[in-house]
């Protein structure tokens, strides 16, 4: 139990009331990251690596490559800065679940948020596999076979070391690692909230020192996965800090210290050099934290509110529903596959989240309510 946790639970009632307000606050600052996260991760790997895998390449992309990307160390055509948002995001949507919601309550979400998803997702993925399509696959020309597609619908591809038919199962993998990590540190919480993510920092840090010294296979997957954590845990020290369970300067150092491992294991894992991951996150990092202090007003429209409630469903129906249905009109000028495969996309993930996942968090609710009287 963390120390807000416990103050909400002793303290007056006006403290935890005041805190969800506070929260409801927040909701113009963080549609406008997810947004601009979902936008990003379209680009990137529609937009730009989808033609570049075709042998050709738009000139915008051309230009922001050789005027934006180059210049400022950006790889992954603003890829991975998107990512790098996500799970700022997540982190910090994470350390306000871990104050403001039972532990059984959480569960179960993620549960209803990822499970269901990842196996959607990887369904897809077999289908279009099995319909001789084309997924995304890294490295390009891998072949995903039944165990990769299983491993994925479990969450747990990037542990195992599967073949990553559905590459960004890995996102959702780090966000419930992340939340296992913080709930087996929250003991420490009662010493200070501070002690709390510190324990969350080096358990992430055990495996990415043990993954540098092992050949392929699971712990150096393990390894890769918990480069990611770091990101995630300072998305939950920036909850800390603005809801005032922990000072700025000691925020700062904490968040420094996370970093510390990200920056460690790009120079020591051979397949995380020259992506330039850890910049790409200090730009997300800085992006994130500016738009959460100073929340833009125009973050209240609806389409801003729309990308964000469908961000972890066209994070992976990207890979899948788009690149397949952009692959399979590869015949066509790129212009015109792409925007098709854009679209069937945002269709896709509007059609999940309005018939899949808003009908699964009623029955959850309904769950809890049954449960409650």
């Amino acid at each position: 139990m963390t120390a807000a946790e416990t103050q909400s639970k002793t303290g007056p009632v006006s403290e935890r009331t005041e805190r969800t307000a506070t929260t409801a606050r927040d909701a113009s600052g963080l549609s406008v990251l997810g947004t601009v996260a979902v936008v990003l991760v379209l680009y990137s790997y529609l937009v730009a690596l989808w033609p570049n895998r075709q042998g050709e390449a738009f000139d915008l992309v051309v230009v922001l490559r050789r005027w934006v990307n180059e210049p400022l160390g950006i790889g992954s055509d603003f890829g991975f800065v998107g990512i790098a948002l996500l799970l700022l995001i997540a982190g910090y949507l994470g350390g306000r679940s871990l104050d403001l919601e039972s532990l059984g309550r959480l569960a179960a979400r993620m549960l209803v948020t990822f499970y269901a998803l990842a196996a959607l997702a990887a369904g897809i993925a077999f289908l279009v596999v099995l319909a001789g399509g084309e997924v995304y696959t890294a490295p390009a020309g891998a072949d995903p076979d039944g165990g990769s597609l299983l491993a994925a619908a479990l969450l747990i591809a990037p542990v195992t070391a599967s073949v990553e038919a559905v590459p960004f199962v890995a996102v959702l993998t780090s966000v419930l690692v992340f939340l296992i990590v913080a709930v087996l540190c929250r003991p420490l919480a009662r010493l200070h909230p501070a002690w709390a993510i510190l324990g969350q920092i080096l358990l992430c840090a055990v495996p990415v020192f043990i993954g540098v010294g092992t050949p392929e296979g699971p712990l150096r997957s393990l390894g890769l996965l918990a480069f990611l954590l770091p990101v995630l845990i300072i998305g939950q020290i920036a909850w800390s800090v603005r809801y005032s369970t922990v000072p700025l300067w000691l925020g700062v150092l904490l968040g420094m210290t996370t970093f510390q491992v990200m920056a460690w294991a790009e120079h020591s894992y051979r397949e995380l050099l020259h992506w330039w991951y850890p910049l790409s996150a200090v730009f997300a990092v800085l992006l994130f934290l500016l738009l959460l202090t100073h929340p833009p007003r125009f973050g209240e429209h609806g389409v801003f509110r729309w990308f964000f409630d469908r961000r972890h469903a066209l994070l992976l129906f990207t890979p899948t529903i788009g690149w397949a249905s952009q692959s399979a009109l590869a015949t066509l000028p790129a212009v015109v596959a792409v925007a098709i495969g854009v679209g069937a996309t945002l269709a896709a993930a509007d059609g999940y989240h309005r018939f899949i996942e808003t009908s699964l968090r009623r029955l959850l609710d309904r769950g809890r309510l049954s449960g409650g009287s």
